[in-house]
């Protein structure tokens, strides 16, 4: 690969990146599932605050004496241990959707049964995934641990964390040492995607750091000799196999790296015999860990049936459908599912793929790439808040105030993004477009984004393994930016900008909160019944089916999803020391319900009273829906959801608005302060 092609792709990824600080500025996706709630003035004074913020910071420490400033790092990465270490004792997500019949499975897996369910027969791509989660569970197992989910929850953020010292690493190649490192260590402490997707049991986790990992490795790979160096290149072509294993999309990083050696070997930074080798020892890699996989599989009893599978061509329609830009649409995806062979499930892709081709036509698939792109790069929270609407433990904080939790984490997200890509550009229009390590970041930015915008289904969270690219990239842009010398006059107009800002910000901010207003909030879900495929628990006249709501923030009103509509049942729901509601009537009739607001555990009762079955959606788990906990026998969860139904009010409440405002007041002062 010659020097001027990869010069050509650096200029390509550093448009990219200007279209998605476009985005993220003035039209950002939706968040938080339903709609964006932060606005223009705000974001950019956000932006304005933490770049400030950043350059008077780098001045301050330039007077730090080496001890000092090595303190300091060990100080924050102290801070960012005991944050995570916090959010992973005190948040634990249920698993919903795919995440769900991935833990399900992995149980049954190592409970020693071999049977799997038909989600894996349609989502093959999961199965790798789901054995290396039943090897970790069979461990938790073997040392008696039935409820291992914050252990796994601190494994994923060790994972992650893998890419903070493999930035550390690079920032040492490229001679950004200080003050890039401390940089680094305050851009991972604050970037709210990391801690949302450590939390979250998918293959994602796995893959983030993936590209910053390889480009440490490649840089010691580089400076060791002999055994050292091919030990080194081993982890490397084994990481590189694993995620891509794990997630197929990863054959983009796979190729970037492919290509940055070749064009090593080109450029004779390296010498061809040994790129020769890398290149065979990592394909050769490659096949051994599928084949690996594959035969890991089949002892646990796994069959693949082609007939059940839904074919790769399949996503590839998905995108093309201009109604959702190219995300997930269940729709499409039944269509194709529910052909009865493999060849009949091809050819209904395939027409698919040609009659939308037909009606988008050159234009059109123009504006839908477009659209795709928004999609990508547009959130700025690479879907980080709409990852899990289930908790098996939540603070009872954060329960109560989800939404303007969500609400000034999004805000502060879309900022930081914003700043990411702005230090993004900056440090690729700095740095020589002939340096390798860079060469393989833009290259994988490049790759993603074509991938995923051109050809394959689009959504925010594929493109997070570029997170930590971005904060690398923009990282070692602000700490080898020149001070900023300011004239008195200039400093002056600056400052009295900063308090508009903070005035007009506020503004916005009070406004934004009374329009959105809710007469419901959801305190909790049981919703894995709905996903894939829709089971029920059936129950026989005068019999009697009970569950327990455990303790949460206060609600009154309770939602069930009945299977049938006819019937006559018997609904009696008990506090701890009264009877909250007993009604008679049919499911439907039923099927919410409303009682005297409360905040302790609430039994639910529902008899069949009349002569006909009744069924309810509800999911055999093999896990506690409630507590985590693995059982030894699989049991029924209903689907059920919780609520708190109160008078129109709100999305924050007046002290959340003059706390958070007290904090941009703030902000605007240190700057101030730091300016003046």
């Amino acid at each position: 690969m010659s020097k001027q092609l990869l010069t050509a792709f650096n200029w390509i990824v550093v448009i990219i990146l200007c279209v998605a600080a476009g985005l993220t500025t003035f039209w950002p996706t939706n968040l938080l599932a339903t709609q964006d709630w932060t606005s223009l003035v705000p974001r950019l004074f956000l932006v304005l605050i933490l770049i400030i913020s950043f350059i008077g910071f780098k001045q301050w420490q330039q007077r730090w004496s080496v001890r000092t400033y090595r303190r300091c790092l060990w100080g924050l990465a102290g801070v960012i241990l005991v944050m995570q270490l916090g959010v992973a004792i005190s948040f634990v997500d249920v698993s919903r959707a795919d995440a769900f019949w991935i833990r399900n499975q992995a149980i049954a897996l190592a409970q020693g049964q071999h049977v799997w369910t038909a989600y894996f027969e349609t989502y093959s791509n999961n199965v790798n995934f789901t054995l290396l989660v039943a090897t970790a569970l069979k461990g938790a197992m073997w040392l008696g641990l039935h409820n291992p989910w914050i252990l796994f929850n601190i494994g994923r953020f060790i994972w992650i964390d893998t890419g903070l010292v493999a930035g550390l690493i690079i920032l040492r190649h490229w001679h950004c040492w200080r003050p890039g490192a401390l940089g680094l260590l305050i851009g991972w402490a604050i970037s709210v995607p990391l801690y949302a997707y450590a939390l979250f049991d998918y293959t994602d986790v796995l893959v983030l750091p993936a590209v910053v990992d390889t480009l440490a490795l490649g840089i010691i790979f580089k400076k060791q000799t002999g055994w050292s160096r091919w030990l080194i290149a081993g982890d490397t072509w084994v990481l590189l196999a694993l995620t891509m294993v794990m997630k197929p999309n990863l054959i983009v990083l796979w190729l970037a790296v492919g290509g940055i050696v070749l064009a090593a070997i080109s450029q004779q930074k390296i010498k061809w015999r040994t790129g020769l080798l890398w290149l065979l020892g990592s394909v050769l890699t490659l096949g051994l860990m599928f084949g690996g996989m594959q035969q890991l599989g089949k002892h646990y009893g796994y069959r693949s049936d082609p007939n059940q599978a839904v074919p790769a061509t399949s996503w590839i329609a998905m995108s093309l459908n201009p109604h959702t830009s190219g995300q997930y649409d269940y729709q499409d995806f039944t269509v194709i599912r529910d052909q009865p062979t493999a060849k009949a499930k091809q050819r209904q892709a395939s027409k698919l793929i040609k009659s939308r081709l037909k009606q988008l036509k050159l234009g059109g698939l123009l504006v839908h790439w477009a659209k795709k792109f928004g999609v990508f790069w547009g959130s700025g929270d690479f879907d980080s808040f709409k990852l899990t609407t289930q908790w098996l433990k939540a603070p009872n904080w954060y329960r109560v105030h989800t939404q303007a939790t969500q609400f000034w984490l999004a805000t502060v997200t879309q900022a930081w993004v914003l700043c990411l890509l702005i230090g993004s550009i900056g440090g690729l229009l700095r740095r020589s477009s002939q340096v390798l390590s860079v060469n393989l970041l833009t290259l994988t930015i490049l790759g993603f984004t074509l991938f995923h915008v051109g050809l394959w289904e689009a959504e925010a969270r594929y493109a997070l393994p570029l997170l930590p690219v971005l904060i690398l990239l923009a990282t070692a842009y602000w700490s080898q930016l020149g001070p900023i010398r300011l004239t008195t006059r200039l400093r002056r107009e600056l400052s009295v900008g900063l308090i508009l800002a903070t005035l007009i910000s506020g503004w916005q901010i009070w406004r934004t909160s009374l329009r959105q207003s809710s007469s419901t909030s959801r305190i909790s879900r049981q919703g894995n019944g709905s996903y894939f495929e829709t089971t029920s628990q059936v129950i026989q006249p005068q019999q009697r089916l009970s569950f327990k709501l455990p303790a949460q923030p206060e609600r009154n009103q309770l939602r069930l999803s009945p299977s049938s509509s006819s019937g006559r049942i018997r609904m009696q729901l008990y506090g701890q020391k009264h009877l909250l509601v007993d009604q008679i009537g049919s499911p439907n009739q039923l099927q919410q319900v409303n009682y005297k607001t409360t905040a302790q555990p609430v039994t639910v009762h529902i008899t069949n009273i009349g002569q006909s079955p009744v069924a309810y959606a509800a999911i055999k788990a093999n896990y506690s829906q409630l507590s985590g906990e693995i059982l030894p026998k699989a049991a029924w969860y209903p689907e059920v959801t919780v609520r708190q139904q109160h008078r129109s009010q709100p999305l924050t409440s007046l002290g959340m608005i003059t706390s958070v405002l007290l904090v941009i007041g703030c902000f605007g002062l240190i700057v101030t302060w730091l300016l003046i």
